[in-house]
């Protein structure tokens, strides 16, 4: 937080009478902690006198506990690996993006007889040989978490699985979620596919809606490219 050459040095205010230290009291790279209300203040090389934690609306610190010292800066990547929730408003949307780049699992096999979706290896999923067999799909969240413990009741999540068809096609003739069929209900667009597209690339798209504990409703499409 200091600037380049300055060591910060804790000071304690409790008599100032407006709560607010003066910029005379502090020297650049100074940091107060004011007993009073609470806030902590800091001294900058243009000798602003700046608020870092305790006043609402601040937009360069965060003023929560185990915050590193390091401003979020929009105009550069940022990594962040726990969930980020934008709610917008009722009258305000939640999120825009210009454009999106999502990573695709590309999986150089086919599917096996039963085939783990995890979700967190990509939403997308590709299978790059030749199917042999007709398959199981078993979605989860990742090999160490069930997807009921990923989704709160109520959310959803949209996922692509591709397979390349030789020939002769197999296609996806059962569903589970945390390896079991119980509470899992599998609705397609138009109907079930019997059999896949032979010398072709088949698209099954899902939405999984979780509409209570360990109960889903899977939307299901299935799409030939060729």
């Amino acid at each position: 937080m200091a600037q380049s050459g300055y060591t910060p040095i804790a000071l304690y205010y409790s008599d100032i009478p407006t709560n607010t230290p003066a910029d005379t009291d502090l020297v650049p790279g100074e940091l107060a902690i004011n007993i009073a209300d609470g806030k902590v203040y800091y001294k900058d090389d243009s000798d602003i006198v700046q608020v870092l934690i305790g006043t609402s609306g601040y937009s360069g610190y965060s003023g929560i506990s185990g915050y590193s010292g390091a401003s979020v800066s929009t105009s550069t990547p940022n990594t962040w690996t726990a969930t980020q929730t934008f709610n917008g408003s009722s009258s305000t949307e939640a999120t825009k993006i210009l454009n999106i780049a999502e990573p695709a699992n590309v999986v150089a096999a086919a599917p096996s007889s039963t085939t783990n979706f995890y979700i967190n290896s990509g939403a997308v999923q590709y299978y790059t040989s030749n199917t042999a067999n007709n398959w199981t799909i078993n979605f989860a969240f990742s090999a160490g978490t069930t997807l009921n413990a990923a989704m709160a009741t109520n959310d959803s999540i949209s996922c692509t699985l591709i397979v390349t068809q030789s020939a002769t096609a197999y296609y996806p003739s059962a569903f589970q979620v945390d390896g079991t069929s119980s509470g899992v209900t599998v609705k397609w667009q138009g109907s079930a596919p019997t059999s896949g597209d032979p010398s072709s690339l088949d698209s099954y798209t899902f939405v999984i809606i979780k509409t209570a504990s360990a109960t889903y409703t899977i939307l299901a499409t299935a799409t030939k490219f060729s």
